[in-house]
C-alpha cells in the first residue's frame, strides 16, 4: 500500500509539471520572466515528487503525511476540475495509507537505526 501511495504522489507531480507547462506555455518566454504562478507550480510539483520518493524509501513519515494533506485539500478545492476531484481523492488515500502504515514507517527507522548487519566472508 506504501508503494501505491508513493507512486500516486509521483504521479500527481509530473502530471502537475506537465500541467504547469501546458498551461503557461504561451506565457512562458516573455521579456518578464517566468509567471510567479508557473514557478509555485514548479515549486509544489517538485515537492509532491521529493515526498514520493520518500514515502518510497520509507522517511519523513509526517512530510509526507503534511504534504499529501495539503494537496488533497488544494485539488479538492478545484471542485468543478474532474483532474483535481480525481487527483484530490487519491490524495486522500494517500492520507489514510499514511495512517494506516505509521508503524511501518516506525520499523523502517528502527531497521535503519539497528546498523548495517556484518557480514563474513565464506570460505
Amino acid at each position: 500500500m506504501a508503494e501505491a501511495a508513493a507512486a500516486i504522489l509521483l504521479v500527481g507531480g509530473v502530471l502537475g509539471i506537465a500541467e504547469t507547462v501546458i498551461a503557461g506555455a504561451d506565457r512562458i518566454g516573455g521579456t518578464e520572466g517566468l509567471p510567479a504562478d508557473v514557478v509555485v507550480g514548479f515549486a509544489l510539483n517538485g515537492i509532491a515528487i521529493a515526498a514520493g520518493v520518500l514515502l518510497r524509501t520509507g522517511r519523513s513519515w509526517a512530510i509526507c503525511l503534511n504534504v499529501a494533506a495539503i494537496y488533497a485539500f488544494l485539488y479538492l478545492s478545484s471542485f468543478p476540475n474532474p483532474l483535481g476531484i480525481v487527483l484530490g481523492a487519491a490524495d486522500l488515500y494517500v492520507v489514510g495509507v499514511l495512517v494506516y502504515q505509521r508503524r511501518w514507517f516506525d520499523a523502517m527507522a528502527a531497521w535503519r537505526a539497528s546498523g548495517p548487519i556484518e557480514t563474513h566472508p565464506v570460505r
